[in-house]
């Protein structure tokens, strides 16, 4: 865990003095809490292995978007608000499978990527399908959008209806099953 921590760490330093992005990561919103103090949160929270870190905004807040995966395989998204530091949204990793997520979906994986593609369009980096806290199915994709800059995309499995689009500034780390 502390090892993954400190890979996460390292990483940003790396991403914060690159060549071309230390402008934009200087542009980006502050927060009063720090990407470590958010991790620690996620991790107490959801005990495991922190697979991705991701940046990005809500509403112009800043949001710390971790991956974590727990001992029994079960992949977490846990949303944490970089002002606050308060955890603010989490969700459970499935399959198209999944018992819970078959009987609430009304409409399919590619039908949700067309809705997104359609509202941004762009390149299909990343697909993800999830139950939100409050047993919502969704699609998520991350977008590479034609006019720049990437993008996650949530789609209601439901009702098919774009729920969120917000910019992600960095990824760190790599999604592993």
């Amino acid at each position: 865990m502390k090892k993954s921590i400190l890979l996460l760490v390292f990483g940003l330093f790396i991403l914060g003095f690159s060549a071309g992005n230390a402008g934009a990561i200087d542009a980006l919103p502050q927060g009063q809490a720090t990407m470590e103090q958010c991790m620690s949160h996620a991790v107490n929270r959801f005990p495991g292995e922190v697979l991705i870190v991701e940046f990005l905004t809500s509403e112009g807040a800043p949001i710390y978007e971790f991956e974590v995966k727990m001992k029994d395989g079960t992949v977490w998204n846990v949303e944490c608000n970089g002002l606050t530091g308060y955890i603010i949204d989490f969700s459970r990793h499935v399959s198209v499978n999944d018992p819970l997520f078959k009987l609430k979906a009304k409409i399919s994986q590619k039908e949700a990527e067309e809705i997104a593609l359609s509202f941004l369009p762009g390149k299909v980096d990343r697909r993800e399908v999830y139950i939100e806290d409050d047993g919502k199915p969704m699609y998520e994709f991350d977008i590479y959008a034609s006019h720049g800059g990437e993008f996650k995309v949530e789609v209601e499995a439901d009702t098919g209806t774009i729920d969120v689009v917000e910019p992600e500034y960095w990824e760190i780390g790599e999604f592993s099953n």
